[in-house]
């Protein structure tokens, strides 16, 4: 049985309206995602930026699968969107060409991203070695801080010890002063008593007798 052939006659209406509608769709896609890549660069480093990045479509085949829904991230003017067909976009070189231009430029976005965040990373690993470095110091620092407490406790109680023997040395050493300085009196007045006239008993020498 032959294969009837398809009627090269003019489309039906619907047919023109699901083109122009097909067109409609890709127009607004592109415009959105110039519009989300535009939005994107004047909040570089912002969080909901970060985010938008994510969730845009990096090739030809993303493109044509992307829809408005993929979007967690309100956006004001945003133009509603959805999935198109391959040939839809191949059917217009002009489109084709815009949208290879914008995946383009959402691919560097993400390169710088990328970069971004291994910077932020780096970041974060040089402040938690210099955390550590400076934990380490502390600690060593402490070490050195009881150490010096502990000689230094020991050189107290040392000079107390020596205070004590000192103390201990003067009293004596007063008491023995102090004794001898007795002694010294008494001997002075045993001394006293010895050269005093009349302390002894004896009578004084008479004086010669004149011969005439």
């Amino acid at each position: 049985m032959s294969r009837q052939k398809r009627s090269s006659g003019p489309k039906p209406a619907v047919a023109f309206l699901t083109q122009a509608e097909a067109a409609r769709n890709l127009q607004a896609k592109l415009d959105a995602l110039a519009g989300v890549i535009e939005s994107i660069k004047t909040r570089a480093g912002d969080a909901t930026a970060e985010v938008l990045i994510g969730e845009l479509p990096s090739s030809l085949r993303q493109f044509c699968a992307w829809q408005t829904g993929h979007l967690t991230q309100a956006l004001p003017g945003l133009p509603q969107f959805g999935r198109n067909a391959s040939q839809t976009l191949r059917a217009s070189a002009s489109s084709t060409a815009r949208a290879t231009a914008l995946l383009a430029a959402v691919r560097l976005l993400r390169t710088e991203r990328s970069r971004r965040t291994q910077q932020v990373g780096e970041k974060i690993s040089a402040v938690k070695k210099q955390t550590l470095l400076v934990q380490k110091l502390q600690s060593a620092a402490e070490a050195r801080l009881v150490i010096a407490l502990r000689e230094n406790q020991t050189l107290q109680d040392e000079v107390r010890r020596l205070r004590v023997q000192l103390d201990s040395l003067s009293n004596a050493s007063a008491d023995a002063l102090q004794r001898k300085e007795k002694q010294i009196q008494q001997l002075r007045e045993k001394l006293a008593r010895l050269v005093k006239p009349g302390t002894t008993g004896a009578s004084p020498p008479r004086p010669p007798r004149a011969r005439g």
